[in-house]
């Protein structure tokens, strides 16, 4: 198959490099005591996460293993406060996840986060971070997961890169609220392979200044048409190294997207590249996956909201930037210099203005690329034309 065409225009630009920044702050306020069983075990849980707060105050100043003992101490007397919860109140079960004080938590792990960037303070706060989405997932959210699973993936007509892509021209789910649900479209196979090459340089970069490692592992979630992906075990293949061992894993919801994955999985079997699927929403798989073991992260997942149902949320939204929450979640899973690509076609969230002010401050760098002159399809409904002229392909490194 003839290789596809660079779109006119298209090309990388370095940008400056990002330092690292301190900010000062303060800690968050005190809890009122309130009265009903409900309000109490929220007033408990608010109590314990200002134990956590205690913690990481006590590890931005060196307070070492004490303080994180003190913090993961505090992180279970939370997981335990709801699980009492359920088992007392069996009829009211799921109450106490929709009263998760996630704003105010949110806010003051924001204000910690300013206090200074240290290594062991963002190691610890990593942790909290993943800790924090893995207890306070609501049934509502389990809900639109499961309803998700069950939307049709919508036929297309051939894509430009063939047996490169999957699902062809493009990727859309027909079901829910909304009618269709747009994951992905071929045009940005360019900013796909951008993405994927300079994560795949930096981390082989890293691995090879590792005296004795031979392993190179990478973690991408979202499937979707596989062009990224591909891409990624494709690089590990061309870069030549006999020794290296790669071992490629991918999150992925929607259960005919990841069967897809399976069979590129199967199709690998025997090369130089592993390939294994897991199978859920990312906010469950992450925080199960082991800390410092990832020299690589590609993230390009559908954020999936009630509104897909239909439904208004019922559960309180992160008091902090959402990219910093998914951001600690990252460093936690990478190991030192790894590196994190994300897809920051805005979805008018994670553009390179919040990377660079939110996030860029708790890695050791950011590496911005300018990819210029795409062109969406007329019917794309996640980006605008003047948004896909001019995108940037982030790298934050560990």
């Amino acid at each position: 198959m003839q290789a596809p065409v660079v779109p006119a225009g298209y090309g990388y630009t370095s940008l400056p490099v990002v330092p690292r920044q301190i900010v000062l702050s303060l800690p968050g306020p005190q809890i009122h005591s309130l009265h009903d069983p409900l309000s109490r075990s929220v007033a408990s849980l608010v109590f314990s996460w200002q134990q956590v707060q205690r913690g990481l105050h006590a590890i931005a100043a060196g307070g070492g293993l004490p303080a994180e003992a003190g913090v993961q101490s505090a992180l279970d007397a939370m997981r335990l406060e709801l699980k009492n919860w359920q088992a007392t109140y069996p009829g009211d079960r799921f109450q106490l996840l929709f009263r998760f004080p996630r704003q105010r938590i949110g806010r003051e792990l924001h204000q910690i986060l300013k206090l200074g960037i240290k290594g062991p303070l963002i190691q610890c706060a990593s942790h909290v971070a993943s800790c924090l989405q893995e207890m306070s997932i609501t049934p509502q959210e389990e809900k639109m997961w499961q309803l998700f699973t069950a939307f049709e993936v919508e036929e297309a007509e051939p894509g430009v890169l063939g047996e490169k892509e999957s699902f062809g021209k493009h990727l859309h789910l027909r079901g829910g609220a909304t009618g269709q649900i747009q994951l992905m479209q071929d045009w940005e196979w360019p900013y796909m392979f951008a993405l994927a090459d300079a994560g795949f340089q930096i981390s082989l970069q890293t691995v090879k200044r590792l005296v004795g490692t031979k392993h190179l592992r990478i973690l991408e979630i979202g499937w979707g048409q596989g062009i990224s992906g591909r891409r990624l075990m494709d690089n590990a293949e061309l870069a030549g190294v006999q020794e290296l061992q790669v071992e490629y894993e991918v999150v992925e919801l929607h259960p005919q997207v990841a069967a897809d994955a399976r069979v590129e999985a199967a199709r690998r079997q025997g090369s130089l590249c592993s390939m294994r699927v897991h199978e859920g929403p990312w906010q469950k798989v992450m925080p199960k996956l082991s800390a410092n073991s990832y020299d690589l992260i590609f993230y390009d997942p559908l954020n999936i909201t009630p509104r897909y149902i239909g439904e208004k949320q019922l559960y309180e939204s992160w008091g902090l930037p959402i990219c910093v929450f998914e951001a600690l979640q990252f460093y936690r899973l990478l190991r030192p210099g790894g590196v994190v690509v994300q897809y920051a076609i805005s979805h008018r969230s994670s553009t390179a203005k919040m990377l660079q002010e939110e996030v860029a401050p708790l890695f050791r760098e950011l590496r911005l690329t300018r990819i210029a002159g795409l062109q969406p399809e007329a019917n794309s409904s996640y980006v605008t034309t003047e948004e896909a002229a001019d995108l940037f392909a982030p790298a934050l490194i560990k």
